[in-house]
This record gives structure tokens, sequence and C-alpha cells, in this order.
């Protein structure tokens, strides 16, 4: 791999951007930046990134680190629709240049499916991507842009657009980041897929950790049931009572749907000793995840 961790090397040219640029740089234009960068710490030319370019990938394929004759090559799915998650590709890739280019000399190939293997690979695709998202959201911006705005879809609208990142890298940073007790969770045609907590809502044991064995629906009565099936357009609701764990908690839930995608995004917030009436808990299948 490589001697110094993927989030101390993007810490470190981040705060070259703070130098160099001066003035307001985000989003970060990482094909301007890998193509620089690279050039000013290879030893020779052949070593450097020459060129950034979209192609035609399998859809099971979103960037690509080529190595070429003259230089290393990034590539980018053409199919991708959002510039938001062409950019956090571009960094992945510009990530593995910087990280593994050494040890893969012909260079690589990003498999979706990598990340869901627990083999060598999956840690350098992990490796990438902590690499993009500390250098497309440093966390001292990240933090100082988050206080500006309340909980709500708002927040994770504006801090997307302010990086230019997809969503749910984004609320992938916010939910390491936070000291508030909060869960996302990732739900595909109505299933829930994975989800991931907060250190803080962790650590109360409020919401099960262990890994789901079976299928299981999302709560009936969630904002992202309701907005995903119609039954109501509000992306954002306060004062949910026993809806996301079967203790009394009291919390907020924002939802992002994408019926054409059939997946949805909850992040579910819960409030400090604030609980619900004993005649208005509600208990969901979604207890039962074990």
């Amino acid at each position: 791999m490589n001697e110094e961790s993927p989030q101390k090397i993007a810490i470190n040219i981040s705060k070259m951007l703070n130098i160099t640029k001066r003035k307001e740089h985000f989003p970060i234009d990482v094909a301007d930046l890998a193509l620089s960068y690279s050039q000013s710490i290879s030893l020779y030319p052949e070593d450097s990134i020459i060129a950034i370019k979209g192609a035609d990938l399998s859809d099971n394929f979103d960037g690509i680190l080529q190595k070429t004759q003259h230089g290393w090559v990034i590539i980018y799915n053409s199919s991708i629709k959002y510039s938001g998650r062409i950019n956090f590709t571009l960094a992945h890739e510009f990530g593995h240049y910087l990280l593994h280019r050494k040890k893969y000399p012909n260079g690589m190939r990003c498999n979706k499916d990598d990340l869901y293997k627990d083999n060598a690979k999956k840690m350098i695709e992990t490796e990438a991507n902590i690499f993009a998202s500390f250098l497309l959201m440093p966390l001292d911006d990240f933090r100082k842009t988050e206080k500006k705005y309340k909980f709500s879809p708002d927040l994770f609208q504006n801090l997307s657009s302010r990086y230019n990142t997809s969503l749910t890298a984004t609320v992938l940073k916010w939910i390491d980041m936070t000291d508030k007790k909060a869960m996302i969770v990732l739900s595909d045609n109505g299933f829930i897929k994975w989800k991931k907590q907060s250190s803080s809502l962790y650590k109360t044991g409020l919401v099960s950790a262990k890994k789901m064995c079976n299928p299981e629906e999302i709560p009936s009565n969630s904002t992202t049931y309701k907005l995903f099936n119609g039954i109501s357009d509000a992306d954002y609701e306060k004062n949910q009572c026993g809806i996301w764990c079967k203790d009394k908690v009291t919390t907020e839930e924002v939802s992002f749907v994408s019926p054409q995608l059939e997946f949805a995004i909850s992040i579910v917030l819960f409030h400090d000793d604030i609980h619900c009436e004993e005649d208005e808990v509600e208990y969901d299948c979604y207890d039962k995840i074990s």
C-alpha cells in the first residue's frame, strides 16, 4: 500500500490548496488537480497522469486507472449522469494513483462488487474512497458549513452542492463526523440494503449493529416508505415515535428517494432524552433486524 494514510495524504493536499488557491476553491476541480499534482510529484513524465476522459464502460465499473506507454490515464464511465458521482469517481481514481500505483503497475479496474468482498481488493477500494472523501470534503470546512443549516433536506443538498459530491457520499461523510445520534439507511425497492450508525448512536445500543441475515422492509410508517410509495410528499418529518427502534425515542427523518432507480436514503436523527408517550409507540418489522 502506502506509508501514509489516505486521510493524511488528502489533508496535506487540502492544506496546499488552501495556501495556493486562497480564495474559495470548492468544489474542487479534481481533473485539473490530478493532472497538475501528479506532474509535480513524478520523477519522470511516464509516471504522471496525462489524461482524464469518459468512456463506455460496463455498468459494474465507475472508473479505471490505466497505465499506458506515455503515462497514467483516469477513465470514468460516461453513462454516469450526475456530476457529483463523476467528481467522486475521479477523486477515487486519483486516490488509487497516489496510494496504489506501485503495487498495481498496470493499473486498476474498480468493480462495484469489490467493496462487498472481504479481501485485499476491498481494503484498497475503501482506502480510495476515504481519500476521495477527505479530499473533496475536508473536515474543517465540512464542519463549518454544516453548522449553517438545521437538520433538514437542505442541509444535505447544500453540502452536496458545495462539494459537488453525490448525495450518498455526502451523507456518509456527515454520519462519520457528526457528534449527533444518527443513522443512515439505504433501501433498495423497499428493502433495507445497509445501515450505518454514527459513533454516538452506536454507543447507546438503541439500534442493533448486527448484520441483517434476511431482507427487511423499511418501516411502513416511516417518512421514506410514505414518500417512496406516494402516500405523502413530505421528505422530512419531526417528532416520530417508535419507528426506527423499539425504545420509545423520538426521531426526525430526512428522506431522499428515487423511484426510477428504486432506491432511497433515509437519515434518521435520534433525540436526546426525549421519549414518546406510551400510547404513541408503534413497533415495526425493522425492530426484528438481527
